[in-house]
């Protein structure tokens, strides 16, 4: 419910914030982390949560402004229904990714490069929004959301 600039402030903050915590953490790096480098080591460890805070806030907000911007578009219905889907679409993730990348499934773990890792990511994120948007087309609820409602609602658990 805020105007558009407290949002885009906010969201430059939480830039500010992400810059300087990865300028932190490069500077107490080239150190090697070393116990002289006592100074940096309390910096970094005194600034590191708040700076975590404000950087959430500027994602938080990068959301908002871009909800706006998209309105009622195709790309707003599928991430509201993977919202609406959380539970499932979380499940699925998961499932799908260590299916990828442990031992029990195809063992791509450390033989993709960052740019494929963020290939696959998008890959399986577009997927389960589309498939979310799908479902909801015809059903209320997603799956593990009707399972978890009805074990909310049942006789046993009262």
């Amino acid at each position: 419910q805020c105007s558009t600039r407290t949002y885009t402030l906010v969201f430059a903050a939480g830039s500010f914030a992400a810059l300087g915590s990865h300028l932190q953490t490069r500077l107490w790096a080239q150190t090697e982390f070393s116990d002289t480098a006592f100074v940096l080591d309390y910096i970094y460890s005194a600034s590191y949560e708040p700076l975590r805070l404000i950087n959430a806030l500027g994602w938080a907000s990068l959301l908002i402004l871009s909800l706006r911007w998209l309105g009622r578009t195709i790309i707003h219905r599928l991430l509201a229904s993977a919202g609406q889907m959380a539970l499932t679409v979380y499940i699925a993730q998961t499932l799908i990714a260590t299916a990828l990348f442990f031992g029990w499934g195809f063992s791509l773990f450390g033989q993709l490069s960052r740019a494929e890792m963020i290939g696959v990511a998008l890959l399986i994120q577009i997927s389960l929004a589309c498939s979310a948007f799908l479902w909801l087309k015809r059903f209320k609820r997603g799956p593990l959301e009707t399972l978890w409602r009805r074990l909310q609602y049942s006789p046993a658990s009262r």
